[in-house]
């Protein structure tokens, strides 16, 4: 070249050793620079789109950096990936398992019970298959960035009929069939048999999230809720009704007016209804015994037959004249009906009631009676001693009185204020019996005397009732003389005795012992004056 001139070295000229020197080098222009750089780039291209090709076409491997379950399978056949995916299973699964839990059963599912592994062929597919889809940008793309790079799932293969046949032993644990509470009623008592509630494990549902768990590589606990159908305890007060007895003492039962019969106690029974309770809240029994508990009747029957009537509580003893035939019968036999007429307690004696109507079929007679302010004969007349006698008796028995009045007139027998008249249909003497105990009735007629007694039991011995009539005003009568053409003349004769009137109270007086607990009134009465009425000859 002529721009350059060729130099020696010094061993190249023996001749001379002295330096040679050289004209400056030249550097290479732009235009050459550029001519370089536009040979260049072509080649280049070429070798990238060749490597490119050869990697997105022809490489028969997966990507380098490819990696499933930790494990780097880049630049592996498929089949030297499915090997080594194989051999890693069984270690990757052991010590996972899905528990199965309710209450105290635990049930665990080992990869082992199911034949959990992981599909290895899948798995290498699944990597082998990664920058292989799309375009050829997009696939090149994908094979140079998968370093590092874990495919998106790994499919776990798993016996799905083993899976539903662990389902099923653990629902056969937990299943309870639903029992109803029973029962045994006899003469010794109540024995409960237990009831169950039922337990039902809804097995497709279970069966859903155990394999939901599985595909989706999840392991843990279960907590299942099954469907319970609960064993309430009936209510046992409705059964307890059919044995439950109240003691109840011994009673008397009456038969008509007068007859009674002493009926006996009946002892209690029950159970331990505070302990049948307690056993509903406990669990863990099959069967309970509640032995009947029987609690004695305070009051039997003899101990009532040797209460019974025993005690006077009241009485009234009062005189009659044998010689006024027809009155002193008809008492007789208005006492003979209230005599032995028993009174349960809150029974009402009536009068009228007992007696019956005043008919001379029934065995009445006339004898006297007050009517319209005279004194006349009437059917039944005298009747009214036995009425007024039951009056003074109930007063001093205590006994409730339901109804009374008065005699028009003051009567004889018994002082003011202690008569009761009667008419049928009109007047009833009534009272009741207020005592805890029965009353029965004694009315007699002996001779002359007519003695009438309330006859029960004195709850307070000590307790007496006398009477206290008052007398607040007496009202004179007046005479009426009477011409009577039949009698001589100057002559007369009383045919109507004169009778005072009366305003008065009456008042029981209650004592006990020699106390005097209380002044009760018993009644305020009235009478009216019955006149004087004298005959005279003309």
């Amino acid at each position: 070249m002529d721009d350059w001139k060729k130099v020696l070295s010094p061993g190249e000229n023996p001749k001379s050793s002295a330096s040679v020197s050289f004209p400056a080098k030249r550097r290479p222009t732009a235009r050459l620079i550029l001519k370089i750089v536009g040979y260049l780039i072509p080649v280049l291209l070429l070798i990238w789109l060749g490597t490119a090709v050869y990697r997105v076409y022809f490489f028969d491997r997966i990507y380098p950096g490819v990696s499933v379950l930790n494990i780097d399978v880049g630049g592996m056949t498929k089949e030297e990936a499915q090997a080594a995916l194989s051999s890693y299973s069984a270690n990757f699964y052991s010590g996972k398992q899905i528990i199965l839990e309710y209450d105290s059963v635990r049930l665990p599912l080992t990869a082992k019970d199911i034949s959990l592994a992981l599909d290895s062929a899948v798995a290498a597919d699944q990597a082998y298959a990664y920058g292989r889809t799309g375009g050829f940008l997009t696939r090149y793309k994908q094979s140079i960035s998968a370093p590092g790079k874990p495919i998106a799932a790994v499919d776990a293969a798993y016996d799905r009929n083993k899976v539903e046949a662990k389902v099923a032993e653990f629902a056969e644990l937990v299943n309870t069939p639903h029992k109803n509470y029973g029962y045994k009623l006899d003469d010794k008592g109540l024995t409960v048999y237990a009831g169950q509630q039922g337990v039902t494990v809804n097995q497709r549902e279970l069966l859903g999230q155990v394999t939901a768990m599985l595909d989706e590589g999840q392991f843990g606990v279960i907590t299942v809720t099954p469907e319970i159908t609960p064993a309430d305890p009936p209510d046992w007060s409705i059964l307890r009704d059919t044995f439950y007895t109240e003691p109840q003492d011994a009673y008397v039962e009456k038969s008509g007016n007068k007859g009674f019969r002493i009926v006996p106690g009946i002892d209690g029974k029950d159970i331990d209804m505070e302990q049948l309770s307690k056993d509903m809240q406990e669990s863990g029994w099959s069967e309970k015994f509640y032995p009947f508990i029987y609690t004695p009747h305070e009051l039997t029957a003899v101990k009532l037959s040797t209460m019974l009537f025993k005690d006077v509580l009241g009485e009234s003893v009062t005189k009659l004249n044998p010689a006024e035939v027809n009155r002193t019968a008809n008492v007789r036999l208005s006492a003979e009906k209230a005599h032995d007429v028993v009174l349960l307690p809150g029974n009402e004696f009536s009068f009228n009631n007992i007696v019956g109507q005043r008919t001379e079929a029934r065995g009445f007679k006339p004898a006297k009676v007050f009517a319209q302010g005279e004194v006349v004969d009437d059917i039944g007349g005298g009747i009214c001693q036995v009425s007024s006698a039951l009056y003074v008796a109930t007063l001093t028995a205590d006994l409730e009185v339901t109804e009374r009045k008065t005699h028009a007139f003051a009567v004889s027998y018994v002082p003011i204020g202690q008569d009761a008249t009667v008419q049928w249909g009109y007047l009833d003497y009534r009272f009741v019996n207020n005592t805890s105990m029965p009353v029965r009735i004694y009315a007699v007629l002996e001779g002359d005397t007519l003695t009438v007694q309330i006859l029960g039991t004195k709850e307070n011995p000590a307790r007496v009732v006398k009477l206290e009539s008052n007398v607040l005003e007496t009202i004179p009568y007046e005479t009426r003389r009477v011409t009577n053409a039949a009698l001589p003349s100057g002559t007369s004769r009383e045919i109507q005795r004169g009778n005072f009137g009366y305003r008065s109270e009456t008042y029981q007086v209650i004592y006990e012992g020699d106390t005097l607990v209380e002044k009760r009134l018993a009644n305020k009465s009235y009478y009216s004056s019955q006149p004087q009425i004298i005959e005279y000859g003309p």
